[in-house]
């Protein structure tokens, strides 16, 4: 049967520091695309990719420091494997933590990263620091194909992987942003929502700030107790969260916060 895959979004905040809890690793997934990629940002006006990632002068300044590094195949001395780099809200679950050689096993057959700048990253795949949002307003035009954005260049080589893929079924814990960029007609691939909410006076809410630590906790128990099928994530109750069997859908999982705080 089967399996499941588990789908994140990248984190803007990201951990340079060379060292890492292990020395597995993999290379990331298309090569050729993030080059072309690589090259034609480095094509651009200083003035135009600023103001298309819409940064500040610091941050630009480290954008430009980082693009003159980057490299088409990457070694450790410069690169670390993506789910120590990545350290915004949803990965800091996976911060100070130890795992089996057998946990990082599953968490690279089951843990998939969208990405604006590698298209889909793999847990133990070798990223350099970048800062490219998959919404980025980003067109140019390569080998006589026009691409108004990253979402026209990237979706159909994302798509054609997750299509070919053994795995069916795809938990989705990314972002509307990054999660789009799947053509999900493309081919019979089911995906399950998940969705955290909180009680607001006598209302239920999403709030975004939970909701992306939660998304990276439950990535993290999904690794930890390797659960078969979608189902099997109704146990999950951490951070006292608690599965709704009434506001569930047969694609949609929700879970609601017992005591907000």
């Amino acid at each position: 049967m089967a399996g499941m895959l588990v789908l994140l979004s990248p984190s803007k905040t990201q951990d340079t520091e060379i060292f890492t809890p292990t020395e597995l690793f993999t290379e990331p997934l298309f090569e050729e695309e993030r080059w072309h990629l690589v090259r034609k940002i480095r094509e651009c006006p200083d003035e135009e990719v600023k103001g298309m990632m819409k940064v500040s002068d610091n941050l630009f300044a480290l954008h430009q420091l980082r693009s003159e590094r980057w490299s088409k195949r990457h070694a450790q001395k410069d690169s670390k494997q993506a789910i120590h780099t990545f350290a915004g809200s949803v990965y800091s679950a996976f911060q100070d933590q130890t795992f089996t050689k057998k946990e990082y096993a599953y968490m690279q057959r089951t843990l998939r990263i969208l990405s604006g700048l590698y298209g889909v990253i793999r847990p133990l795949d070798l990223i350099q620091p970048y800062r490219l949002e998959m919404g980025t307003r980003f067109s140019f035009t390569l080998k006589g194909t026009e691409y108004k954005n990253l979402y026209e260049y990237w979706s159909e080589p994302v798509t054609q992987y997750f299509c070919g893929h053994k795995e069916r079924t795809i938990i989705n814990l990314a972002s509307v942003e990054y999660s789009k960029v799947i053509k999900r007609t493309a081919c019979n691939i089911r995906f399950v929502e998940v969705e955290f909410l909180q009680k607001k006076g006598k209302e239920l809410k999403q709030v975004t700030i939970y909701s992306k630590k939660e998304r990276g906790t439950l990535a993290l128990w999904i690794v930890r107790n390797a659960p078969k099928t979608p189902s099997d994530l109704q146990s999950y109750t951490e951070n006292d969260y608690v599965y709704s069997k009434k506001l569930s859908k047969d694609n949609k999982l929700v879970f609601i916060r017992k005591h907000p705080s």
